[in-house]
C-alpha cells in the first residue's frame, strides 16, 4: 500500500483509462464510499532506427564509392528533415559477399531472362563480377513525428524499412528520463482517478468530501486489459514495436473516495 496525494493533471498521456465505480454506505448519516481504479501510461519519447547501406561495383574501389554516394545523399535527406550531425552515426563499410553474390545471381537472371524467345534482340551485356560493401546507418531520434519523415527517406533510397512498422529489430524505443515518466504516469493516474470521482459524485448529486485508502495494485485481468491489447494490436502505426510498450512508464491507482449529498 502507498500513500497518495492528489496532484495536477500533467500532458503527454499515451493511455489513461478507468474501470466501473462502485459506491457503498459508510457509517456516517448520507455519506457513502466511491471506488475508483485508474492507470495511465506515458509513451517513450526517443527512438534508434537502423538504416541498412550497401555499395557494389566492378572493384571494391567502386563499391566503396558506390557506398559514399549513397551515404552522403541518406544524410543529406535527413537533415532535411531535422536528422543531422551527432544523431546519425555511420559505420565503416565492409566487405559483403552475400550481397555480392546475390547481385551476381540477379545480374545473371536478368542475362537469362534477356535471351529468352521474344525478349529484345539486343545482346546482353557480359556479366562483370560484382564487389559490395556492407555498414549501417544508426540514427537517434529525438522526436517520433519525424519517424513519418525517416519512413520517406528511406523509400526514397530503397532502403526497406518494413521492420518500422512491424517491429523485426531494425531499431528500438526509449525513454529520455525514464524516472521523470514513471513520476509523470503516477501523477496522471491520480489525476484520472480525482476526476473521475469528481464526475461520478456530481452525477449522484453528491461530491467529494475525502479520501480515505489508496493503493498502486492492479485489478485482476478485466475488459480495461482487453481494450489495451485491441489497440495493441493495430499494427497500422510506425510506433508500434513491441519495444515501444516495453519502455512506456505505467502507472495504476485504486483509490476509495468518501462522497456526501450537495
Amino acid at each position: 500500500m502507498i500513500k497518495v496525494r492528489p496532484v495536477g493533471l500533467v500532458a503527454a498521456v499515451l493511455l489513461v483509462t478507468t474501470v466501473p465505480a462502485y459506491a457503498a454506505k459508510t457509517e456516517a448519516a448520507n455519506e457513502v464510499t466511491l471506488h475508483i481504479d485508474a492507470d495511465a501510461a506515458v509513451a517513450p519519447d526517443r527512438a534508434e532506427m537502423t538504416l541498412p547501406l550497401t555499395g557494389k561495383g566492378a572493384t571494391r574501389e567502386l563499391a566503396l564509392r558506390d557506398f559514399a554516394a549513397k551515404q552522403a545523399s541518406i544524410t543529406s535527406a535527413l537533415a532535411s528533415a531535422g536528422i543531422t550531425g551527432a544523431n546519425v552515426k555511420t559505420s565503416d563499410p565492409k566487405d559483403d559477399a552475400d550481397a555480392a553474390a546475390m547481385e551476381a545471381v540477379e545480374a545473371s537472371e536478368a542475362i537469362n531472362g534477356a535471351a529468352m524467345p521474344g525478349a529484345s534482340s539486343r545482346s546482353p551485356s557480359k556479366r562483370m563480377p560484382v564487389v559490395a560493401v556492407s555498414g549501417t546507418m544508426t540514427l537517434t531520434i529525438d522526436d517520433l513525428k519525424k519517424l513519418n519523415a525517416l519512413q520517406g527517406v528511406a523509400q526514397a533510397n530503397g532502403i526497406p524499412l518494413y521492420m518500422l512498422n512491424y517491429g523485426g529489430g531494425s531499431g528500438r524505443f526509449y525513454s529520455s528520463d525514464p524516472a521523470a515518466a514513471r513520476k509523470s504516469a503516477r501523477e496522471q493516474a491520480v489525476a484520472k482517478a480525482r476526476g473521475e470521482a469528481d464526475a461520478y459524485a456530481a452525477a449522484m448529486g453528491y461530491h467529494v468530501v475525502r479520501m480515505i485508502h489508496a493503493s498502486n495494485t492492479s485489478p485482476p485481468f478485466n475488459m480495461r486489459d482487453m481494450q489495451k491489447i485491441a489497440g495493441y494490436a493495430d499494427m497500422a502505426r510506425n510506433t508500434l514495436q513491441p519495444s515501444f510498450f516495453a519502455s512506456a512508464a505505467y502507472a495504476t491507482v485504486a483509490i476509495d473516495y468518501v462522497i456526501a449529498p450537495n
